[in-house]
């Protein structure tokens, strides 16, 4: 490709020369042709130096000129500016390459943040409920614990009061024997005397809370 354009810019560079060299030897020719000369005498008589074969001589060299300038001076300039062009479209193109990569990184950013404060709420959140479920069930077995003691403790008062309470009889069936005794003068220690005491007890014993 490189190749082909090089020679499509070769072959009119060198048909400009071609045609440059014609037109200045051409006009040379011309400019020195006597009958040219001889004809022109009246321009210049009337104040016209007008000289066609210096002025297709010049064309020539302007011709030989252009193309030079365009090779050595117009023509890298023009590389080079559309070098530039290519490079600066170039730049922009990664620019906006770069911005929507930049827009892709942020949105997977804030997905994945997103994703990570949900599951650090969640985290939390079980935590949180798994503490209030430990709190409950040691406050379940905290309070079965106690019930557990109060009713212990309801029973062994209970035995305890039964074991006074039966202390009490004795003693108080005991004290009424030896009381009758003493008023009688005589022994009333049998089985039928104590247990009659002993309903007797019973029945004015004043009844539990």
């Amino acid at each position: 490709m490189s190749n082909q354009s090089s020679n499509e810019k070769k072959a009119p560079m060198a048909l400009f020369i071609i045609v440059g060299i014609a037109l200045m030897f051409g006009g040379v020719a011309i400019s020195n042709n006597p009958a040219v000369k001889s004809a022109m005498v009246p321009l210049k008589e009337q104040g016209l130096p007008i000289d066609p074969g210096k002025s297709i001589a010049v064309i020539g060299v302007f011709l030989i000129l252009f193309k030079v300038f365009d090779m050595f001076y117009f023509g890298p300039l023009r590389e080079a500016i559309n070098e530039r062009n290519t490079a600066l479209e170039r730049s922009f193109s990664d620019a906006i390459d770069l911005r929507e990569e930049i827009k892709k990184t942020k949105a997977e950013h804030d997905t994945q943040l997103t994703k990570i404060e949900q599951e650090a709420r969640e985290r939390i959140q079980a935590s949180v409920k798994e503490a209030q479920d430990m709190r409950a069930g040691i406050m379940a077995e905290a309070t079965s614990k106690a019930d557990a003691l109060v009713a212990k403790a309801h029973e062994e008062i209970n035995r305890e009061k039964d074991k006074v309470m039966v202390e009490i009889r004795q003693s108080a069936a005991a004290l009424t024997m030896m009381a009758t005794e003493k008023l009688l003068g005589e022994s009333v220690d049998n089985e039928r005397n104590r247990k009659l005491v002993a309903e007797f007890i019973e029945k004015a014993e004043v009844p539990r809370a």
